[in-house]
């Protein structure tokens, strides 16, 4: 059974330095920056799968069970999942169903089948 969620994740950038007096240093802030995405998750046996799609950055990544198991970027990313999901947005904004199309693809994979 799949679980489609969405979530936020923030990453820390350094600002740019801002030029300070000859008796105050510039200094490094740093920024939050908020990159939103799109998260589907599916249990086979006792695997959880999960797939994250970056509306920011286009980067679609597959956990299992936590773990990093694969990662792509545009336009890898896209095709990933135009391929096994068909082409209405040719992967570059997918929905609940295509993330879980690619899951399913990946459970298949995992099966060897």
């Amino acid at each position: 059974m799949a679980r489609a969620s969405s979530c936020v994740f923030r990453s820390a950038l350094p600002a740019r330095q801002q030029a300070g007096s000859a008796n105050q240093p510039a200094s490094q802030e740093r920024v939050m920056r908020e990159h939103r995405c799109r998260r589907v998750t599916t249990q086979c046996n006792d695997t959880t799968l999960c797939a994250e799609f970056s509306d920011d950055t286009g980067q679609l990544r597959v956990f299992r069970n936590g773990e990093l198991l694969r990662e792509w970027f545009p336009p890898k990313s896209w095709i990933a999942i135009a391929s096994v999901a068909g082409a209405r947005n040719w992967g570059t904004r997918p929905d609940e169903h295509e993330l879980n199309a690619l899951l399913d693809s990946e459970v298949q994979l995992l099966r060897g089948t």
